[in-house]
């Protein structure tokens, strides 16, 4: 598996609280076959968001499994919070895309619903950016209005929805969602999207996988939790 939304960098963000937490996230990660991972630390605003530090934290990181002798492979990118108009937002030369290719993986509030979905897809697609929209399933603009994420679809966006809201940990709504969409085959990639060792979402991985396998097929479920996160790392692009 190649996990492309993850919050594993320590001390940065609401995610891993210490260096030790991290490797022993990391060490769980390859256990259950991760490759590679990208650690996505949020991008809230540009006066909050340290890229310094982030570096120093990603760096760290990278040495501390070296000496642990564990095999994954890391890269870096931010989950960006989307809150308002995104133009002066992505002229932030400290804004960090996927691994750095093309893709930028956006998040909207969960908590309220937001008009700006399909603008804030045009604004990104227009500056030569993919946008990648996490967890929609989590959303409320997408669980007042199911269609919005097909019209965020049409308009050049891509999909990526959490494993624990297929086991049920984000609620019905959430569950039924990420149901229908995988049915509709309109989901690009599947993450844990993990914070924490005390919530170990790749203990639950293997679960989630075969649950994928048994609801859309082995093939798509490769897609979706390798070869189309692959195509990130190497900057290509995806066929819908």
């Amino acid at each position: 598996m190649i996990d492309i939304h993850t919050h594993i960098l320590h001390a940065v963000d609401d995610g891993s609280d210490a260096l030790e937490e991290s490797v022993a996230i990391l060490q769980s990660a390859e256990s259950v076959g991760v490759t590679d991972i990208i650690c996505t630390p949020h991008y809230l605003s540009q006066e909050e968001f340290n890229k310094k530090l982030v570096l120093k934290r990603f760096n760290e990181l990278k040495e501390e499994i070296k000496k642990k002798n564990i095999n994954i492979n890391l890269h870096l990118g931010t989950e960006i919070a989307v809150y308002g108009r995104v133009d002066k937002l992505l002229e932030d030369k400290d804004l960090t895309s996927l691994a750095g290719s093309k893709y930028l993986l956006i998040e909207f509030p969960m908590a309220i619903d937001v008009d700006y979905v399909l603008d804030t897809v045009y604004e990104i697609k227009v500056r030569g950016f993919i946008p990648v929209i996490a967890h929609p399933e989590r959303c409320e603009c997408f669980k007042r209005d199911y269609s919005l994420i097909t019209k965020a679809i049409k308009e050049g966006a891509l999909i990526q929805c959490n494993i624990d809201s297929l086991l049920g940990g984000n609620g019905t709504t959430a569950k039924r969602i990420i149901r229908s969409l995988l049915k509709e085959r309109k989901v690009d990639f599947l993450v844990t999207d993990i914070h924490s060792i005390t919530n170990n979402r790749y203990e639950r991985l293997p679960k989630a996988m075969k649950k994928v396998e048994k609801l859309v097929g082995k093939e798509y479920m490769n897609e979706l939790f390798e070869h189309n996160a692959r195509k990130i790392l190497l900057n290509e692009n995806i066929e819908e």
